[in-house]
């Protein structure tokens, strides 16, 4: 499969990447950098064109902010974005925001439990047209280091898909939509959060047209 032959040597270049960097520094923070890098770049190739790939924020309609989002996919076909910065991240609204990525060297459950309580916390507030638990983002976190063996209680979001994914050791733990409970998957850490990403995007699809007028009227609350 072609899909699985390119992800797969893309993962090995990544790897390379980061042990180049490693011998030169082993500074996280670069790393970090580099994986954030290519993964937008590779979800970018790949996501249907409706989507935007982006950096930022996400804010509610009660003009409440979440936590900085390496990465932020949203559909910006009916919801413009609230703020475009100069380093060219986004402040995005709640209602079109289907998923977002951490970047991660390594797990560190306290850092990513108070990150995600307070995505969600934001993300879960949303204009009455649009609080169909469909419209809930996924959460994803991509690993350089060890996928942790168990997952925290407050991780679990069965209005949401929830992945972590290690590129090291070629690990995942997955928690689909309407489950609450996390299941290990082995293989190319790459490619199934690529699949889990483009899934859960799609599954959630595009704004209906025939929405445009709800969307507008919800756009209007950010403007009070």
């Amino acid at each position: 499969m072609h899909w699985t032959e390119h992800l797969g040597h893309l993962s090995k270049s990544l790897l390379a990447q980061i042990s180049r960097i490693r011998n030169a520094s082993d500074h996280g923070t670069t790393i970090g950098n580099c994986v954030e890098h290519v993964l937008r770049r590779t979800i970018s190739n790949y996501i249907p064109r409706y989507f935007e790939v982006g950096t930022g924020q996400v804010c509610n309609i009660n003009n409440k902010l979440s936590p900085q989002l390496d990465i932020l996919i949203h559909d910006r076909s009916c919801f413009p974005p609230l703020a475009v910065n100069e380093d060219d991240s986004v402040i995005v609204c709640a209602e079109p925001t289907k998923s977002v990525v951490e970047c991660k060297t390594e797990w560190d459950h306290k850092t990513v439990e108070k990150h995600f309580m307070r995505f969600t916390e934001v993300q879960n507030v949303r204009g009455e047209h649009f609080k169909n638990p469909d419209n809930s983002a996924g959460y994803l976190v991509f690993l350089v280091g060890s996928c942790p063996a168990t997952i925290p209680d407050t991780l679990s979001d069965h209005t949401r898909f929830v992945g972590i994914y290690s590129l090291s050791k070629g690990k995942a733990q997955r928690s689909p939509i309407q489950t609450d409970t996390f299941e290990m998957e082995a293989g190319n850490a790459l490619e199934m959060f690529l699949r889990d990403l483009l899934f859960d995007c799609m599954k959630k699809g595009q704004t209906e047209a025939g929405s445009f007028e709800l969307s507008y009227e919800t756009f209007q609350l950010y403007m009070k």
